[in-house]
């Protein structure tokens, strides 16, 4: 029988859509290493596997479809799940983590929202598709790519070293003995001792 398990490298994201072909994979292990917002990896004539992840204090974006059936499964996170007839009238609110799942109805208004402090790991299934086949947004479109550090000013230059010559130390002077105090007589140097010879030997 032929294996059509596809193993993708721990470090490697999923950037392929293996779409009306018979598949089999690890969809929790694929939603956790998927960094991408939306990353399509099964597209049929009928239904549409993506993985989605979001970013903290973020959502998926207001939005309908009207003809078509949505699913959605948290891998990690915690997920406010907002849905209604209008736009303006979301009268649905339920929270989801891990484990749960989201049934979204065609033609009702919905969104996603990350409410937890961490990104958002879900997949979700359009029946029938929604989106191109082989779709890969790295980004929400919702909210553009933040604004990148402001660059660091520059170091300044560190001040030149000054070296000051030093003056070289004077001998010091004979210390005086005070006042009242014994004056010492330098010693007088050994008179050399003369060998005798043996007619000069003593009797």
């Amino acid at each position: 029988m032929t294996n059509f398990r596809r193993r993708i490298p721990a470090s490697q994201p999923r950037r392929y859509d293996y779409g009306r072909q018979p598949y089999v994979t690890d969809l929790s292990s694929d939603t956790i290493r998927n960094f991408n917002f939306r990353t399509a990896i099964w597209t049929g004539g009928n239904l549409q596997m993506t993985l989605m992840s979001i970013n903290a204090n973020q959502d998926v974006g207001l939005e309908l479809h009207s003809d078509v059936d949505q699913f959605f499964y948290v891998v990690n996170g915690v997920a406010l799940a907002l849905m209604g007839g209008t736009r303006d009238n979301l009268n649905f609110r339920s929270t989801a983590s891990a484990g749960y799942g989201i049934f979204i109805p065609a033609g009702t208004w919905h969104n996603i929202v990350n409410v937890g402090d961490r990104p958002l790991k879900m997949f979700t299934v359009y029946a029938p598709p929604e989106h191109p086949m082989g779709t890969v947004e790295t980004v929400n479109p919702s909210y553009p790519p933040s604004t990148p550090s402001p660059p660091r000013p520059p170091v300044p230059p560190r001040p030149p070293v000054i070296v000051v010559p030093q003056t070289p130390l004077q001998p010091s002077r004979p210390v005086r003995p005070p006042s009242g105090g014994i004056p010492q007589t330098p010693m007088r140097p050994a008179r050399p001792v003369r060998t005798l010879t043996e007619d000069e030997s003593v009797e």
